[in-house]
């Protein structure tokens, strides 16, 4: 991580692909990418275009997350109940893991292999837990020292190496965002 400039909430990464320092410095971020979760079915297709992730309603609370490959040939069921719409669905670049959230909890799931398994405890709810452009990181925001406050943190996929980036508990990040 490398400061580039202080900014404030007029200048905040949340709705552009390009943020602003206080002194005019400019910096190109990558989008938020993630499939969202609705009340009806839906698909989120892996990036190589061999897999895809379907989400169903199944009651008025839980969902079911299943995994088919392109020509729906094979299917893994993973997982039936609440899912974290914040987060939604996201594919690593190579197309061969996916995170989702239950709760504020951030799970992974690699394809092809049976269950799926936490990769991240507890994520604040404000803004979604993000993949590196790589695929080999997340980064999420998490509560820290005063009310409303969060700090950002990263971990690797596997869930190794949780670190606090920004540790300033006093301040209240809003959505951070990958630099390009």
């Amino acid at each position: 991580m490398q400061e580039l400039g202080q900014t404030d909430e007029n200048h905040c990464t949340c709705a552009s692909t390009t943020a602003t320092t206080l002194s005019g410095l400019a910096v190109n971020l990558y989008g938020v990418n993630k499939c969202g979760i609705t009340a009806r079915t839906d698909v989120c297709n892996s990036p190589d275009g061999q897999y895809k992730v379907i989400t169903n309603q199944v009651n008025d609370s839980d969902l079911s997350l299943s995994i088919y490959t392109a020509d729906e040939s094979k299917h893994w069921a993973y997982y039936q109940g609440p899912l974290n719409r914040t987060i939604g669905i996201q594919w690593t670049p190579n197309s061969q893991n996916v995170i989702f959230g239950v709760g504020n909890i951030v799970n992974i799931i690699q394809v092809g292999v049976d269950g799926y398994r936490q990769v991240v405890a507890y994520v604040g709810d404000t803004w979604p837990a993000q993949l590196s452009p790589d695929g080999s990181i997340i980064y999420f925001l998490q509560p820290v020292g005063s009310e409303g406050a969060m700090d950002i943190f990263v971990v690797n996929l596997d869930g190794s190496g949780q670190r606090n980036l920004t540790n300033a508990p006093i301040a209240h990040k809003l959505c951070p965002r990958w630099r390009r």
